[in-house]
């Protein structure tokens, strides 16, 4: 007799060698017909190779009848366990394969193209929308520069014209005076300081003048800059918009002659294995009788 030590992880039946146990016929196993037995099964079970040495555990020897329902548990535990693995088995392989209904890959691919087309579009509406509200600014900039230039130079020339008016004006008071009174016999240094100091704020309203001139003109200048670049840009827009729309159509054409073909292929292949009555002459025979 050979005793094996009992412990947790571990339960066997402990077999002895002058012990026969009576074979007790069973039911078809594995989908064979015979007789097997428990005491067959027993001895398909292979018996470990156990060192036994110094002190042992205590020893549990099972009944028959108890080694017979620890195997029926073994063998219910085992064939639950394997169903089990093989439903987790089944379940990742439904949500790891992908739709493979043409109906529904058309469906989906069809969703991403209108998102992708109506992502397109608006990104090509807020670019345009941010366009258009950057050239409204600079018109309304432009517009204000040239007013304040012209309100400047209008001031300028109102400046002018009131200072030579009143020259004119002094002049004419001046030749009143002498065809009445005769010529007064002026200061000579007082009439050279006069003629000088007209000479200076003569120079200094033509220094004015063509400042403004040339800062309205570097207005001008840069006015006619920007209108010629929001032109080139409104230019390689139209240019970039007219590029989209060729490749949404070329896209659009591929996707239908992309359709025409599968299903010209489809319908071959119906046609060939003789799936739909259209292309079979018997099945629609039948289906007209």
């Amino acid at each position: 007799m050979i005793p094996v030590p009992f412990s947790d992880d571990m339960q066997m039946t402990l077999i002895y060698d002058h012990v026969f146990v009576q074979p007790q016929v069973t039911g078809s196993m594995n989908g064979h017909s015979g007789t097997h037995t428990s005491d067959s099964r027993k001895r398909l079970t292979p018996i470990p190779d156990v060192n036994i040495t110094g002190n042992h555990t205590p020893y549990k020897i099972l009944s028959e009848g108890q080694g017979q329902s620890k195997e029926k548990q073994s063998t219910a535990a085992t064939y639950s366990r394997q169903q089990r693995e093989l439903s987790n088995l089944q379940e990742q392989r439904k949500r790891k394969t992908p739709a493979t209904s043409t109906r529904q890959q058309d469906v989906t691919r069809n969703e991403q193209q209108k998102r992708q087309t109506s992502t397109t579009n608006a990104r090509q509406q807020d670019a345009l929308r941010n366009f258009r509200d950057q050239q409204r600014r600079n018109e309304e900039q432009h517009k204000n520069f040239a007013a304040i230039n012209c309100a400047r130079v209008q001031g300028a020339v109102c400046t002018l014209q009131e200072q030579q008016r009143r020259e004119e004006q002094h002049r004419s008071m001046v030749s009143t005076s002498n065809a009445r009174h005769g010529p007064a016999l002026p200061n000579l240094q007082e009439q050279q300081r006069h003629r000088e100091e007209q000479k200076r704020r003569l120079a200094a309203s033509d220094a004015w003048q063509q400042d403004a001139r040339r800062q309205l003109q570097e207005q001008q200048r840069r006015h006619q800059e920007n209108q010629l670049r929001l032109h080139h840009d409104r230019r390689r827009r139209q240019e970039k918009e007219r590029r989209n729309e060729e490749n949404l159509r070329a896209l659009r054409d591929e996707e239908k002659k992309r359709r025409r073909e599968k299903t010209k292929q489809e319908h071959d292949r119906n046609r060939m294995q003789g799936r739909d009555s259209r292309y079979n002459p018997e099945q629609s025979r039948r289906g007209n009788h």
